[in-house]
C-alpha cells in the first residue's frame, strides 16, 4: 500500500494548483515533462489520495533542477519529484518500485567493495587536502585521474590524499535516503581519519553531494583549483574540431565553476562554442536522475534533444557522465582533462560510442591498482 506516497500526491497536487501560472517556461528544456504531460498544472490537477501518479513518473525526472531556475512562481518540481521518490521507498520497505533499480543497486554495491576502492589512509598518514575524481571519471579514464592526482601533489607539495569511492548520490536520487547516509559514513570516514577539510572534487554529483551534508568540509572543483594554478607542460592540440561547451547540470548553481572552466578554455588557447542553455539554464545530458537505468528512451530524446542544439562536431564537457552520453549520439564527445593533459604525441581520440558497463568496472579496477601503485611507491 502507498500510503505516504498517496498523502504526499495529495498534498503536492494542492500545492501546485496554487502556486503554478501555467507559463510553461519549464516545458521548454524538460523531455520529462513533456513526456507525461503539457504542463505541471495539468498534470497534478486531478491527483488526489485516490488517484495519484504513476512511480514512473516521479522517477524519470533528470533532477536537473532546469525547471526551478526557469519558473516564476518557484515551485522546486525536482525536489518534488525527489520527495516523491522517498515516498515511494518509504512505502516500499526502501526499495525503489521501479524497472532498473538492481542496477543502481550492484552499482552501488561495488562502488563501495574494496574491489574497486582505495584511499591514502591505508598508510595512516593525515592531509589537509583530499582528492576525490569519483565514479565516472574512473570508468572513463584511470590514467586521467592519475594525471589529475600528479597535478594536485604538484600545486600542494604533496599534501594531498586521494579516495577513490562513491558519494552514494546514486542512492539519494533514487529517494533511498537510509541508504544515502550508510554509504556516505563510509565516504566520511575515509575523510575523516584523514583530518582533511579541504576536498577537492573532479565530479560535479559529488561536490554538490559534500557540499550539502557536510558543512564542515570545503568543497572545491578541481577546475578551480588548475584554473588558479595553472596548467603544467601544456600541449595545444592542432587538429581538433569545433567543439561545444556543454555545463553538467549538477554545476548549474555554481557560477565560480563555470568561470574557471571558460577560463582554462581561453588559457589553452581552444574556441568554443556556447549552447543556447548553458551555465545556470543548462540542460540535462540525459544520464540526470538516473534515466539512463530507468527510463532509457526518455534517456535517449533526452540526449537528442541536447546535441541538436549546436552545429559544432564534438561535445565538450567537463563531466565524464555527460561525456559517455554524448557519445551515444550522432557527435563526438570529449572531456576537459583530454585537453588539459594531452602529452603531444598521440592523435586525440574523441568518443564515438559510449563506454560499456562491462569497460567501465574494468577501468575502475585499473584505476584502484595505479592509485594503489602510486601510494605504495611513490609515496614511499
Amino acid at each position: 500500500m502507498q500510503k505516504k506516497y498517496n498523502m504526499l500526491c495529495d498534498k503536492t497536487s494542492n500545492l501546485i494548483k496554487d502556486k503554478c501560472i501555467d507559463c510553461k517556461l519549464c516545458m521548454k528544456g524538460c523531455s520529462m515533462l513533456s513526456e507525461y504531460c503539457i504542463s505541471p498544472l495539468h498534470l497534478f490537477k486531478d491527483i488526489s489520495k485516490d488517484k495519484n501518479l504513476k512511480p514512473e513518473i516521479p522517477f524519470s525526472c533528470m533532477q536537473c533542477g532546469y525547471c526551478f531556475n526557469v519558473c516564476p512562481s518557484k515551485i522546486p518540481l525536482n525536489k518534488i519529484f525527489l520527495s516523491l521518490r522517498n515516498a515511494l521507498c518509504e512505502d516500499n520497505k526502501d526499495t525503489p518500485p521501479i524497472k532498473g533499480y538492481n542496477t543502481i543497486k550492484y552499482h552501488q554495491k561495488n562502488s563501495f567493495s574494496k574491489l574497486f576502492t582505495v584511499s591514502s589512509n591505508l598508510k595512516n598518514k593525515k592531509f589537509n587536502n583530499v582528492f576525490l575524481p569519483g565514479c565516472s571519471l574512473a570508468s572513463y579514464n584511470p590514467n586521467l585521474v592519475i594525471k589529475t592526482y600528479e597535478y594536485l601533489k604538484k600545486v600542494y607539495n604533496n599534501d594531498v590524499g586521494i579516495i577513490l569511492k562513491c558519494c552514494g548520490n546514486p542512492t539519494h536520487i533514487m529517494g533511498q535516503e537510509n541508504l544515502f547516509n550508510e554509504y556516505y559514513s563510509l565516504l566520511i570516514k575515509d575523510i575523516k581519519s584523514m583530518k582533511a577539510k579541504n576536498i577537492i572534487t573532479a565530479c560535479p554529483s559529488c561536490y554538490n553531494t559534500i557540499l550539502e551534508n557536510s558543512k564542515d568540509l570545503k568543497v572545491i572543483s578541481i577546475w578551480e583549483v588548475i584554473d588558479k594554478n595553472g596548467i603544467y607542460d601544456f600541449k595545444k592540440i592542432e587538429d581538433i574540431t569545433s567543439i561545444a561547451l556543454h555545463d553538467p547540470c549538477p554545476t548549474r548553481n555554481h557560477f565560480q565553476i563555470h568561470k574557471a572552466i571558460r577560463s582554462i578554455l581561453l588559457k589553452l588557447g581552444y574556441e568554443y562554442e556556447e549552447f543556447p542553455y548553458s551555465k545556470d539554464k543548462t540542460l540535462c545530458c540525459g544520464s540526470g536522475g538516473m534515466i539512463g537505468v530507468t527510463n532509457k528512451d526518455l534517456f535517449k530524446k533526452q540526449i537528442l534533444k541536447r546535441t541538436s542544439m549546436v552545429k559544432s562536431e564534438a561535445i565538450l564537457s567537463y563531466c565524464a557522465t555527460c561525456v559517455n552520453s554524448f557519445a551515444c549520439s550522432d557527435k563526438k564527445s570529449i572531456h576537459i582533462l583530454d585537453l588539459i593533459f594531452y602529452d603531444g604525441k598521440s592523435k586525440i581520440k574523441y568518443n564515438l560510442k559510449p563506454i560499456s558497463s562491462l569497460k567501465g568496472w574494468k577501468n575502475r579496477f585499473i584505476c584502484k591498482n595505479l592509485i594503489l601503485n602510486e601510494l605504495k611507491g611513490k609515496e614511499d
